[in-house]
């Protein structure tokens, strides 16, 4: 959700690979932004109810290789009008009301508390084209972030990860 200092998780890693192997220098770096689900089961199927002309996979929860091919055999037989009999597991529209509750509301406080604090905190920082949340650069990815909903814009503004779908006008500059 942008509220994380990926430049300590790095440095840590790149210490413990020089303490422990025979590494000379670290090259590259990789990170991901998964989308995650409450209840840890991707969303596989109908985006919403009754639709069968728009379908969604999402929420992988890092295991996207791992799950990637399941979703595409569901997602097939969905297409063809059958209905596989895991399929209800992984239903986009599924609610687990016992399981999600707690995730959802502290998720939520979280949000509406950078929602909040961003309006009386006075900062050069842009703001977010979805909601207007203040972005916070990370240095680590060089990219604009979000922290209310997780929108990411490149240095030139562009948006890379929404829900934002509209750039930043004039992104500060960043060295």
């Amino acid at each position: 959700m942008g509220t994380d200092r990926p430049t300590d998780r790095y440095a840590a890693l790149e210490d413990f690979a020089l303490a422990n192997w025979d590494v000379q220098r670290i090259t590259h770096r990789w990170s991901t932004q998964d989308n995650m689900t409450l209840d840890h089961a991707p969303y596989v199927g109908q985006l919403w109810r009754g639709s069968d002309r728009v379908l969604v996979v999402t929420g992988f929860n890092k295991w996207g290789m791992a799950s990637s091919g399941a979703a595409a055999v569901m997602l097939g037989e969905l297409v063809a009008g059958n209905e596989p009999p895991w399929s209800r597991v992984f239903n986009a529209t599924r609610i687990h009301a016992k399981s999600s509750t707690l995730p959802f509301i502290e998720h939520n406080a979280e949000t509406g508390w950078y929602f909040v604090k961003d309006r009386f905190t006075k900062s050069s920082n842009p703001r977010c084209t979805h909601l207007g949340c203040k972005l916070s650069w990370n240095a680590a990815e060089r990219s604009w972030d979000c922290a209310c909903h997780g929108s990411r814009f490149d240095e030139a503004g562009s948006v890379i990860q929404g829900p934002a779908v509209a750039d930043i006008d004039d992104p500060p500059q960043m060295s």
